[in-house]
């Protein structure tokens, strides 16, 4: 639509006039109504005036619409499907409602995965390395990617083997004799012992139950062949491991092998000496933990000893033995102590006592373990004559010591000791002591109040000794009991026997007496000597190895020999228990 229609219908109204004309009608004969029609045509142009501005308004709209046009219908018209925007939203809708179908089949998938999820997760992570599945199969790509390379690298190495193979079949394959490698080695080592060789080291073994500084050179044995071991075939000693348990600080030893050849009726040649000073084991902390004497006593006139850790033998080698027990590990002093078994408790072999003169000293460590309550006494200590033939079966010619109460003779615990001697015909004789508590002094028994808490249990120090011909001391854990005097003098006899516990004569129980580190000494010891006993202390380094290189001094032994070693201490350590074990082995090779 334009303006121009306006013009239009006015056209049309000046041809209504010209035609009106045209039938004989004038313009006068209308004057009657003309104020009426050009009233009316006058409010039609005013309306035709309005409707003129609005199609003006319109006509304006139409241009903003039309220039609008185009991107209106860039927008609601699809040229590519030939589609308005209905089509398209019939298309759209058409998806949507397919789309809508597949999620509700999605959301059905996800519940059921979501179901699943827990199996999926366990399969797909490792708590236990806090890696997911993609992890690792990372760490097991980047491993299987080294493992790759490795077997690279073997195939490399088999590739250089095989192609070596018949150059090593060739050196490990006799095809002479049809014999691999292995065969042809057992061959020949089968011949090289046929021949008496030793292809490999040998270890010669030799140990003693003691040693010390007092018990001079000890001759070492083994298991098998008393002191000598005999050598199986031509070897070299190059080495020998020196062992000792027992003493603590720094002991040096002198270690002499010997080799022996064997003639006609055993008779043995010596054939080389081999002597090493200053041998010194280094001490172990913790290698043994015993109890030592913290001030050593003395050894100058020490007869006998028995220190009793690894043996019972005497180790200054007096020949006289101990008898009634056995060794056990319940020591005072070092390794062991000594248990009786046996009525006559503890007991020495019968040796000379009247031989070392008016003066010796007895020291002991004793312990009652156990006393049948039918006894009333304990002994301690007696020596007496083994030949006596007194009737009555009395003792002779020695003394007694006994735990025996004085007011109530059968009384128990004990608190005094009792002290009683014998002469040559068997009769009590007087005995005098100032510190007698009971007033006995002058009688054929004194007693001294100080037992209490003794010996039961615990094990107490004694001393016996005698002064002179009359005079004696009695001690307890290195204190002084008692000054004896007696009224006639005692001569000890050739064949005296000396007993530690034991019972007080035979129709009674015996008790379970442990004794330690008994001794002898044929001089009298003093009081300072005597308290040393009494000093106790605890080593935990009591024992040392050292490794001994031969050369340039090796020895050569061959088949048939006799090989045999000894020992002597020729340096105490700084706490010497008394008495060591040593274990020495000889190292040889062919």
């Amino acid at each position: 639509m334009s303006i121009n229609g306006s013009s239009q219908i006015l056209y049309g109204y000046d041809d209504s006039i010209s035609k009106l004309s045209h039938v004989g009608i004038s313009n006068n004969s209308l004057k009657v109504d003309n104020t009426s029609v050009v009233g009316e045509l006058q409010n039609t142009l005013t309306k035709l005036s309005s409707i003129d501005t609005r199609l003006d308004n319109c006509d304006s709209s139409l241009n903003t619409i039309e220039s609008a046009s185009g991107f209106i219908k860039s927008r609601l018209y699809d040229a590519g499907v030939n589609l308005g925007a209905g089509e398209l939203l019939a298309v759209g809708n058409t998806k949507l409602d397919s789309i809508d179908t597949r999620l509700d089949n999605c959301d059905s998938s996800l519940n059921t995965i979501e179901s699943a999820s827990g199996f999926i997760k366990s399969r797909l992570y490792d708590a236990g390395v806090n890696l997911g599945a993609g992890e690792l199969l990372a760490v097991g790509n980047t491993k299987l990617s080294s493992i790759d390379t490795r077997l690279d690298n073997c195939d490399s190495s088999l590739n250089s083997i095989e192609a070596d193979t018949p150059f090593i079949k060739s050196r490990l394959y006799d095809s002479g004799t049809n014999k691999g490698a292995g065969e042809i080695l057992n061959l020949i080592l089968s011949q090289v012992i046929a021949m008496g060789a030793v292809p490999t080291k040998t270890i010669l073994d030799f140990e003693t139950d003691y040693v010390s500084i007092h018990s001079g050179t000890i001759t070492l044995e083994n298991h098998k062949t008393g002191q000598y071991h005999v050598v199986g075939s031509d070897a070299t000693i190059k080495q020998f491991k020196f062992i000792q348990m027992g003493e603590m600080g720094s002991p040096t030893y002198t270690v002499v092998i010997k080799v022996y050849s064997v003639g006609g009726g055993g008779v043995l040649t010596t054939q080389s000496t081999n002597t090493y000073t200053g041998i010194a084991p280094q001490s172990i902390l913790g290698m043994n933990a015993i109890n030592y004497y913290t001030v050593m006593p003395t050894t100058t006139g020490l007869v006998f000893h028995f220190p009793l850790d690894y043996s019972v033998d005497c180790v200054k080698n007096s020949g006289i033995t101990l008898n009634g027990g056995s060794l056990v590990k319940n020591p005072k002093i070092g390794f062991r102590s000594y248990s009786s078994n046996s009525r006559e408790g503890v007991y020495t072999s019968p040796f000379d006592l009247g031989s070392y003169g008016s003066t010796y000293t007895f020291a002991w460590w004793a312990k009652v373990i156990n006393q049948n309550p039918i006894s009333a006494f304990m002994k301690i200590f007696s020596n007496w004559d083994t030949t006596s033939d007194v009737a009555g079966n009395i003792f002779q010619s020695g003394f007694g010591i006994e735990m025996r109460n004085k007011t109530v003779y059968n009384s128990k615990p004990y608190i005094d000791y009792r002290i009683f001697c014998h002469n040559s015909a068997g009769a009590l004789i007087n005995l005098t002591s100032a510190q007698d508590d009971y007033g006995g002094s002058g009688t054929t028994s004194t007693y001294f109040n100080h037992a209490t808490g003794k010996l039961f249990g615990v094990y107490t120090h004694f001393a016996f000794v005698k002064i002179d011909a009359s005079n004696y001391k009695f001690y307890a854990d290195g204190v002084l009991i008692a000054d004896i005097l007696t009224s006639s003098v005692i001569t000890a006899p050739a064949s005296t026997g000396v007993q530690f516990g034991g019972s007080q004569y035979q129709w009674y129980h015996p008790q379970g007496v442990l004794c330690d580190d008994i001794r002898f000494y044929s001089t009298a010891l003093d009081a300072s000597e005597i308290a040393k006993f009494a000093g106790v202390s605890l080593s935990t380094a009591s024992g040392g190895i050292v490794l001994k290189d031969l050369s340039p001094n090796e020895i050569s032994v061959s088949k048939g020999q006799l090989v045999s070693v000894e020992v002597t201490e020729t340096t105490a350590g700084a706490a010497d228990t008394g008495t060591e074990k040593v274990s020495i082995q000889l190292i040889a090779s062919a």
